[in-house]
């Protein structure tokens, strides 16, 4: 649509798995229009080209991110909620409420498997109105009487100073392209567990 002499694309998800979520339509006339397609991470690079191998020029440059400013952020502990108060073993996630996240039922198997004062904080998992996935979360925190164990923050500028209070971030998503807060929670020194995931590695 754009009388342009060069146009660049720009890749941000695992292009298989798009495809499929919208009924695997052929975007190759698209893609023979556009010079230089820029992918977020080598994976998606791989996924990209695994459906047009025949693009000449797909390069990687991987989500920009201030180390720095994370890093000073970071010791800014006065945007912390009073409801984060940490346990002996203290949890951060980061992410809205949604199936692929994956909360539903994690912190359950954990709880039962030690004797220690385990809290998982879940940033950015409380919102006005809530979804469904948030409400079930909530009845499960009920039923298990899980009440300050598994605690659903609001989302925050300044989620850094949790990670850096965190003994442990753990991030839950099936799948993802390019993973910032799990880049966020290494650049302030704190030990993460992803999936299994190719973009993780």
């Amino acid at each position: 649509y754009l009388p342009a002499k060069k146009r660049v694309g720009w890749i941000r998800s695992e292009y298989t798995r798009y495809l499929s979520l919208n009924n695997n339509v052929d975007e190759t006339k698209y893609y023979k229009r556009i010079n230089t397609v820029v992918a977020v991470s080598d994976f998606a690079k791989r996924s990209f080209l695994n459906v047009h191998p025949w693009h000449p020029h797909v390069v990687t440059i991987n989500n920009f991110m201030n180390i720095e400013i994370v890093r000073e952020k970071a010791e800014d502990k006065s945007s912390i909620d009073p409801q984060f108060v940490k346990g002996d073993f203290t949890i951060v996630s980061i992410g809205r409420l949604d199936p692929v996240k994956q909360f539903d039922g994690i912190l359950r198997s954990v709880i039962d498997r030690t004797q220690k004062d385990i809290r998982w904080y879940i940033i950015g998992g409380s919102r006005k109105g809530g979804s469904d996935s948030e409400l079930k979360i909530k009845q499960d925190i009920a039923s298990y009487k899980l009440q300050g164990k598994l605690v659903l923050l609001p989302e925050t500028s300044n989620p850094y100073a949790y990670m850096a209070e965190a003994d442990l971030f753990v991030h839950t998503s099936i799948s993802e392209t390019y993973s910032r807060v799990v880049a966020e929670a290494k650049s302030v020194g704190t030990p993460v567990v992803v999936n299994n995931f190719e973009a993780a590695y």
